[in-house]
């Protein structure tokens, strides 16, 4: 298994592309991310369930926990 820690330079760049690129007020669905990432949207899930944990971890020791939802 690959190391969870780390993302595949393909999806990293099509997730960049796309910050950069990011309309305000416009919403991608899992699977459009994964389009431009040429990637599964299991893949992208796995990613924003990392990215989710370290958020809550972050806002929690900034004692922002009041405005995380459960």
């Amino acid at each position: 298994m690959a190391n969870p820690a780390k993302i595949n330079p393909e999806i990293e760049i099509g997730l960049t592309a796309l910050c950069l690129h990011a309309q305000p007020d416009v919403t991608l669905t899992r699977q459009e991310i994964a389009d431009v990432c040429n990637c599964s949207d299991q893949a992208i899930r796995e990613i924003e369930i990392r990215a989710l944990k370290k958020a809550t971890v972050r806002a929690r020791r900034m004692g922002l926990h009041e405005f995380l939802e459960d």
